[in-house]
């Protein structure tokens, strides 16, 4: 029954072959400029804080540079010369952190350049600073369609894991921010 909806094909079958040489692939791939729907800008590699299993640490060697609002104009050039006008556009903020106090200028300049495009962004956020971002984040909640906020558990656990640099927990500022937010929105 595999073989007869072809699920199962002989061994010598070039299904690639075939593909290429379909009408419908042939037009996609030559005669269409690549659009894209998502973008996700790295804003910065920094973080406020020293989570036990972070991956992004610094490594020796290695220069990971934040953004600039010189950086901030290419990107949405890029975005500009790459994207689909007619479709919704996504783009995600991640890092390292994000919202990082002296990043305020930078996610701002991000923010309205979306809202002149009606573009529509996720933010992944470790929400240590949702107070001092909470004056941007209800301005522009219309263009704001997921805010995420991680916590890895009850405060315990959560402050053993995430910690600030300097070993203070980071569960009750998290909370406070996200409380803050919520009851100003």
């Amino acid at each position: 029954i595999l073989k007869q909806y072809n699920f199962l094909v002989p061994e010598d079958y070039d299904e690639l072959r075939e593909i290429e040489q379909r009408e419908d692939y042939r037009k996609l791939r030559y005669e269409h400029k690549m659009k894209f729907l998502r973008f996700e800008i790295i804003v910065t590699w920094e973080c406020n804080l020293n989570c036990v299993y972070c991956f992004e640490k610094p490594v020796k060697g290695i220069k990971k540079e934040s953004l600039d609002l010189t950086k901030v104009k290419k990107v949405f050039e890029f975005i500009d010369d790459h994207c689909n006008k007619n479709e919704e556009i996504y783009i995600s903020l991640t890092g390292g952190e994000p919202l990082l106090v002296k990043n305020k200028e930078i996610i701002s300049k991000i923010l309205e350049e979306g809202k002149k495009r009606d573009f529509k962004f996720y933010i992944t956020t470790n929400g240590t600073t949702l107070r001092e971002y909470s004056d941007l984040l209800l301005k522009y909640k219309e263009y704001i369609h997921d805010l995420k906020v991680t916590i890895d558990g009850p405060k315990k656990i959560h402050d053993q894991r995430r910690p600030f640099i300097g070993g203070k927990g980071s569960f009750d500022k998290i909370i406070e921010g996200v409380t803050y937010i919520l009851g100003r929105g």
